[in-house]
């Protein structure tokens, strides 16, 4: 078996990999490399990227068409090697390249559940279809039912959960932006995007991608043994500084230009569009009359920073995110509490992004702090928002505790929030946030912090005390 390095336009020859090469690129598919073996990948990688070269397997010897393997940018700096999408060649059982090659780890099942936000289209610029249409509305508290296509929202926190980007402990794990969007493509190997079509194959996080030629020309080459009953798409995802009606980073163009047919969906309060940074997503099609692939339906998720993208619906929580922060280390290192129960506890900070089936209907808290008990069974991942729980919540090992950031001070507001705090209270305790307090001399954002702090600890106390 060998892999020969081919020009991109015509396939003609241009040499074999070298030994250390061929060995590098084993390695590294194969999860075995070391940290030089590694090196030796990524500049082989993107020299393949930078001379527009593509590479042949010859692991079917026997056969006239060889499997090719083409290199993907996914961050500036870091170029993957992965199969062509939707080949007709296929590697040999045995192949290092047999594997799924969205990433270097084993990959996991692939759900039934479609994310291509056009599945109600046209297969095929040539064939009848419904068209593209216009996006599906979104609020914060949107829930999926199933029905197709799902909304790009829902496609964004669909990954944003899988890559726990939702969750304090995930967004600490990354120094900086361009591995989290890594992370989000690792999360998005885990759908598809068409039957047998991993949406990993398809998700563009370099905005360069978009801007050159690499998201057109891979979906020209995919397109055209694209899965029937099923419109040939794109999804881009990157950070966003400003949005407007129609456009992303349009003052930052440097960070990622966009512009979206449709209007870009985002959480709006009082009439406004809820402020920057946002972590951006949009979905790529052709249009019915067969010309560019074009964006054509857009979402911007506001986020607490480019550093840690937890999602947040509104500026109040967006603030109330970043103190709390504060909260799970000041609980964690609480030196009364950890005497009162014999060892420290484990706080995790979570931002659901789909709501709760409770008795009496759905709700969907702003903020959710989970809280392990010392020697606990922990924190298990998919239970706190997989909206499969009746309530009421009760664990021996665990406590819920919901904050909610109030942003008004009406009668109707109250109210309303009355309804839905009853549904929360059989997840765990409800706690208020005073949003248009955050700035009082009297009643801060800080000090409301710190006696939800205070309050946390005096439960978790009382609760579990051990003599």
């Amino acid at each position: 078996m060998a892999f020969e390095l081919v020009e991109k336009h015509g396939l003609d020859r241009v040499r074999m990999l070298s030994a250390l090469e061929e060995a590098a690129l084993r390695a590294v598919k194969s999860g075995n490399a070391d940290p030089p073996m590694r090196e030796i990948y990524r500049r082989a990688s993107n020299h393949v990227r930078d001379n527009d070269l593509w590479i042949l397997c010859d692991c079917r010897p026997e056969e006239s068409a060889k499997p090719v393997i083409v290199p993907r940018r996914i961050a500036p700096g870091r170029v993957l090697l992965v199969n062509l999408p939707n080949a007709s060649a296929l590697h040999a059982e045995g192949c290092v390249f047999a594997r799924r090659d969205a990433g270097e780890e084993q990959p996991v099942r692939i759900p039934d559940r479609s994310l291509n936000p056009f599945s109600g289209g046209a297969a095929h610029p040539d064939r009848p279809g419904t068209g593209i249409g216009p996006p599906t509305p979104w609020s914060p508290s949107a829930l999926s039912t199933g029905r197709d296509p799902p909304s790009v929202a829902h496609i964004l926190k669909t990954f944003i959960q899988a890559a726990q980007l939702n969750t304090l402990a995930g967004t600490e794990r990354f120094a900086s932006p361009e591995e989290w969007l890594a992370e989000i493509r690792r999360a998005a190997e885990r759908f598809h995007i068409a039957p047998n079509v991993p949406a990993s194959e398809f998700l563009f996080i370099d905005p360069e991608s978009w801007h050159g030629s690499e998201v057109q020309e891979t979906l020209d080459a995919a397109e055209r043994s694209w899965p029937e009953r099923s419109r040939p798409c794109g999804i881009l995802c990157w950070v966003a500084h400003d949005v407007t009606e129609h456009e992303i980073n349009r003052g930052n163009r440097e960070a990622g230009y966009a512009r979206s047919v449709s209007p870009v969906a985002s959480p709006i309060v009082h009439d406004n569009r809820v402020s920057g940074p946002y972590l951006f997503l949009g979905a790529v099609a052709r249009p019915d009359d067969g010309r560019a692939w074009e964006c054509h339906i857009a979402c911007a998720q506001p986020i607490v920073t480019p550093e840690c993208p937890i999602p947040v619906e509104s500026h109040y929580e967006r603030r109330a995110v970043d103190s709390l922060r504060h909260l799970v280390r000041d609980l964690q290192n609480d030196g009364g509490l950890r005497q009162a129960l014999g060892n420290a506890v484990r706080v995790e900070l979570r931002k659901p992004l789909f709501p709760f089936r409770v008795l009496g209907g759905r709700c969907l808290p702003d903020i959710l702090v989970i809280v392990t008990r010392p020697g606990g069974y922990g924190y298990r991942p998919g239970d706190p928002d997989d909206g499969r729980r009746d309530g009421p919540y009760a664990d021996r090992d665990q406590a819920r505790y919901i904050v909610e950031v109030m942003g008004f001070r009406d009668p109707e507001y109250e109210k309303a929030k009355q309804e839905t705090h009853s549904r929360m209270r059989r997840i765990g305790r409800v706690i208020r946030m005073e949003g248009p307090q955050f700035d009082s001399p009297h009643n801060g954002l800080e000090r409301q912090r710190r006696r939800l702090t205070k309050q946390i600890a005096k439960d978790l106390a009382w609760r579990w005390k051990t003599g």
